[in-house]
């Protein structure tokens, strides 16, 4: 069987539509019918997977596919990591990452292309840390299984999901992720599921439909041999 090869027009019309950053800051496709591609409610989980996969790390090597809003990048930053690869194929948030400077910072590695037209060059056992956060994704298990080889041992490996919860002591979710990702996840991985505690999300959200469920679940893949 042929390796399989991402669609080149799968998620051209997204790349084609204007994305535009409101007054907030927040990204978004169109002010008029709120479509927002990253809000600033989204910070803390931000915040809290940054540290599930920099913290107590050192000379980090981290990728991020997905600059959005650059809220965890800002983040990562933080951990001085001594090389930090950024992904992003938009060309108005590529713009705003230009504008900036963060092709200038020091250590920070931008790619301003589709994940689809690198991710085969990217370097195996490299990394310490890899998220994966893209929109309008229709491949995102194509770099999910390409992410599990770039990783090193004792890497972490994590995406955005849409897994928010009522309660994080519901044992019975945790037992239905760990059984929906049991067959992907290979053996020399380890998954772990941890949180983030939302206060509040706006009704203008995208995930307004889940403001009764104020945990969000961080899923993370840690390679372990």
């Amino acid at each position: 069987m042929l390796p399989y090869k991402p669609n080149p027009e799968l998620n051209k019309t997204f790349l084609e539509q204007t994305l535009k950053y409101d007054d907030n800051g927040e990204l978004c496709t169109d002010t008029e019918v709120l479509d927002y591609v990253m809000m600033e409610w989204e910070r803390p989980m931000m915040l809290d997977i940054s540290r599930y996969l920099c913290e107590g790390k050192e000379d980090i090597k981290i990728l991020n596919v997905g600059f959005g809003m650059g809220i965890i990048d800002t983040y990562i930053q933080e951990y001085n990591p001594s090389e930090h690869w950024i992904i992003e194929g938009h060309p108005d948030v590529c713009k705003r990452m230009a504008d900036d400077g963060w092709d200038k910072k020091t250590g920070v590695k931008c790619f301003f292309d589709r994940w689809q037209d690198v991710y085969e060059d990217l370097p195996e056992d490299h990394f310490d840390a890899i998220y994966f956060d893209t929109y309008e994704d229709h491949e995102q298990h194509l770099f999910s299984d390409r992410a599990l080889k770039l990783i090193k041992k004792g890497g972490k490996v994590s995406f955005f999901n849409d897994l928010f919860v009522d309660s994080v002591s519901d044992s019975a979710v945790t037992d239905n992720i760990k059984k929906y990702y049991g067959d992907w996840v290979p053996e020399n991985f380890k998954m772990s599921i941890e949180n983030t505690y939302i206060e509040e999300v706006p009704e203008h959200s995208n995930y307004s439909h889940n403001l009764a469920k104020n945990y969000y679940l961080h899923i993370i893949l840690e390679r372990i041999s």
